[in-house]
């Protein structure tokens, strides 16, 4: 494989542990900081998903840090998964304890299951998806509403102007 260059290994260090993407460009490319937002967001998403270098590297890194844990720990995230499904199962199958007094109700456990479902879904990385995607949807509103404001500028100095 071919050396990256110094940006392209600090980029993908910075991805592989974490970053996005655009805060991983801005952090090995200094000189970008100045540039749009959405500049950043295209040249970081080409660099991470068009650049065949860059993506093995992150691959690369991503799988050492993997066996890293694994070896640390001696714990996969298969294992983590299948013990959050055996919780699950369980917690279907006991009664649940509801109120003060703690009274036994003949119905499962539906709150434990959940937050074995949800924690589950965490260390799936499906929850960290969803957060991406709930602050581009902010982020889209933002300027949406930014461009509303904007757009209504003209009527509200002319109104002003009346008065």
């Amino acid at each position: 494989m071919d050396k990256l260059t110094p940006k392209q290994e600090k980029f993908s260090q910075s991805v592989s542990q974490g970053s996005t993407y655009s805060d991983a460009y801005r952090e090995s490319y200094p000189t970008c900081k100045s540039w749009k937002n959405e500049t950043i967001h295209e040249k970081s998403s080409i660099l991470a998903n068009k650049n065949d270098k860059v993506m093995a590297r992150i691959n690369e890194l991503k799988a050492l840090i993997v066996t890293q844990v694994i070896t640390t720990t001696g714990y996969s995230l298969s294992e983590h998964i299948n013990e959050l499904d055996e919780m699950k199962e369980l917690a279907l199958d006991k009664k649940a304890y509801v109120g003060k007094d703690a009274d036994e109700v003949d119905q499962p456990d539906v709150g434990t299951a959940l937050r074995a479902v949800q924690s589950k879904g965490q260390v799936s990385g499906h929850y960290e998806k969803t957060l991406i995607l709930q602050q581009l949807n902010t982020n889209i509103n933002n300027i949406t509403s930014i461009e509303n404001i904007t757009n209504n500028m003209p009527d509200l100095v002319f109104q002003d102007d009346q008065h």
